[in-house]
């Protein structure tokens, strides 16, 4: 169980990882990018980076959990 538990942690750690920066990067690649009719370029760039990081639904869901509101 321990094992388990310890393999699980591991994994959830990785996955908030590479949502994380792949947050970090959209931004960033958002704020470069000049658009316009911006529709919201932060959240496509995010989108785009979750996808290359191959993270995309995952990271997806702790997205939405971690929205105020």
């Amino acid at each position: 169980v321990l094992g388990g538990a310890a393999a699980y942690q591991k994994w959830r750690l990785s996955q908030m990882s590479k949502t994380t920066k792949a947050i970090v990067k959209g931004i960033e690649a958002a704020e470069k990018e000049i658009t316009v009719n911006p529709t919201n370029p932060v959240k496509a760039a995010i989108a785009v980076e979750m996808r290359r990081a191959r993270v995309y639904d995952a990271g997806n869901k702790i997205v939405d959990r971690l929205k105020v509101g």
